[in-house]
């Protein structure tokens, strides 16, 4: 617990990562429960949580360009950040038009 005070940049890492899976969270509910009201609800839904699957995937990959980065924590920052505006655009454009996107 005093690593968490005492160290900035593994506070800033701790908070935004608790961020990101909460955000996650609710953006999988809340598409998950869309996608089943859509006509084609199983390819919807697995189309879902392959998207939510693969990050976690890529990740081994990508947090090898991270680690070598000099501020890890404003790179863990900056991902996250670059991950909610997606999750924000796919959100607009599954609710904007929900004729048009439907699987």
């Amino acid at each position: 617990m005093n690593v968490f005070f005492k160290n900035k940049e593994y506070r800033y890492i701790t908070i935004s990562d608790c961020l990101s899976v909460i955000g996650d969270s609710f953006f999988y509910i809340v598409m998950i429960t869309y996608a089943n009201l859509l006509d084609n609800s199983t390819l919807a839904i697995s189309l879902i949580t392959i998207s939510e699957v693969l990050p976690d995937f890529l990740s081994v990959f990508t947090g090898y360009f991270v680690d070598k980065t000099k501020n890890k924590a404003y790179a863990d920052i900056f991902t996250n950040f670059i991950r909610a505006i997606l999750f924000i655009i796919v959100s607009f454009l599954f609710f904007s038009k929900p004729r048009k996107f439907q699987v």
